[in-house]
Formats: C-alpha cells, structure tokens, sequence
C-alpha cells in the first residue's frame, strides 16, 4: 500500500516536472520574442526620419516609430531598452525568479515620466499624447507643483521595486563618509583663513 502511494507520488512529481519545463520554455519563448521586437524597435525609433527606404525597420519600423512617439514622445527611445530588460527577465527565469514587479514598474515608469516630461519641458508633445492626457488631468486636479512632486515620487517607487536599491540605506552608507569629508574641508579652510589672519598681523 505505502509503496503504492509513493509510486503514484512520484507520479504527480514528474507531471509538475514537465509542466514546470514547459512553463520555462514558454518563458524563454516570450523573452526571446521580446528581445527581437526591444532590437527592432530601437533601430526603427534611432533611424526614424530618414524615409521608409533608409529606415532600418523598413516601412513597418516608420510606422511603430510613429505610433510610439506618438503616444509617449522622446519616452519612445527609453522603451526598448524597457522591454529589453523584461525580456532577460523572461529568458533568465530558470536562474533567477520572475519579479512580476519589474514589468509592473516600467509600465508605472512610461503612465508618470510621459506627463512628468510634458509638464517640466512645457511641450505638449513631449510626453507623446498619453502624457499630454495625463498632465493635464494632473494639472486640473493637484496644479502643476503638485503634479511635478507626485509623478516624481512615482518615478522613485518604480526605481526602487524594479533595482530592489534601498535609497534609505545607500543614503545611510554615503552620510557619514560625505560627512568626514565636509567636516574636513570646513577645518583646513579654517586653519588657512587663520594663518592669513596672523600673517596680515604680523605685517
């Protein structure tokens, strides 16, 4: 009976096996495909301008290139590098574990620095269509001050859940050498404007 049970046990175990192996090679599939459309649509976006027939992606790459910064503006040329990092997300999965936080924070990055840009640059087209729609509802709501403080403080949550870096422990690191070396440089320009001050004396 108990030998029984473990055959069937290891039964289960082998069918998660495969199922586990073949979740990470749709994963690896997905990364893969991410990376090849983060590529293509940054030799799209960084040869835009030159015409369809000098453009890297070809009449498609004009088109995507159009859309993105259409709708973001100059954000366009941050998003594949954006995708690129999701990608090795996808196509590392088997070494590291997927963060669902990483894609989630890009997505916040691109809905608070499109507005962000459009408000600090005073373009409406800056932030591409989306951030025009987005300042200017911030705008109505919070004012621009407002609007410049909260976008920024989003910035900084995306950062921190897509690095994983504590800005309160590399502040709590860089304080007291920047401390030692401003509280030295205070001293040697005390000690200088003494000795000037003997030297005019003694003259």
């Amino acid at each position: 009976m108990a030998k029984a049970r473990r055959v069937k046990d290891e039964g289960k175990g082998g069918k998660g096996g495969k199922g586990n192996e073949g979740l990470g090679l749709k994963a690896e599939a997905a990364g893969i495909v991410l990376l090849a459309f983060s590529l293509y649509a940054a030799v799209s976006l960084f040869s835009y301008g030159a015409g369809a027939a000098a453009n890297w992606g070809g009449t498609l790459g004009v088109y995507l290139s159009r859309v993105l910064l259409w709708a973001i503006g100059y954000i366009s040329y941050v998003f594949p590098l954006l995708m690129l990092a999701v990608s090795f997300e996808f196509l590392l999965r088997r070494v590291f574990a997927f963060r669902v936080a990483l894609p989630l924070s890009f997505a916040v990055f691109i809905l608070s620095s499109a507005p962000l840009l459009n408000i600090v640059s005073l373009s409406d087209t800056a932030g591409g269509a989306l951030g025009g729609f987005l300042a200017s509802f911030f705008m109505s709501w919070i004012g621009a001050t407002g609007a410049m403080i909260i976008l920024s403080a989003a910035l900084l949550i995306t950062v921190l859940f897509a690095t994983g870096i504590s800005f309160v422990q590399i502040g709590i690191k860089l304080f007291p050498p920047a401390a030692g070396l401003l509280k030295s440089l205070v001293s040697k320009a005390m000690q200088a404007g003494e000795g000037a001050t003997e030297d005019t004396e003694e003259a």
